[in-house]
């Protein structure tokens, strides 16, 4: 197991435990896109976009959830969840970007 998939893994669990939020619209897309994101690292899908890495669109739509949840939360343990997907939303957008390599 990579870095990468646990990464997956890791944003997917985090945003199935911010479902307890009310409205459920950012928890939502979180979900999906973490999901899309588990389901490529184990090549389960394939997506592609012409000339646009997928995990940059992943990662900012992980960045993008995660920040505003942290927002919205008032409560330390979504407040840090939400803090975990925004950063794997971020390392995920850094690959994306090819600042860094795939770990």
């Amino acid at each position: 197991m990579t870095l990468t998939n646990l990464l997956a893994i890791i944003a997917f669990i985090c945003s199935i435990v911010l479902l307890q939020l009310r409205p459920r619209t950012y928890p939502i897309i979180a979900l999906i896109a973490s999901g899309l994101h588990l389901a490529m690292s184990f090549r389960l899908v394939r997506f592609a976009i012409p000339g646009v890495p997928f995990s940059l669109v992943l990662g900012i739509v992980l960045t993008a959830a995660g920040v505003l949840m942290f927002l919205k939360v008032g409560t330390k343990n979504l407040s840090a969840t939400s803090a975990i997907l925004a950063l794997a939303g971020i390392i995920q957008l850094l690959i994306g970007l090819r600042i860094i390599r795939r770990l």
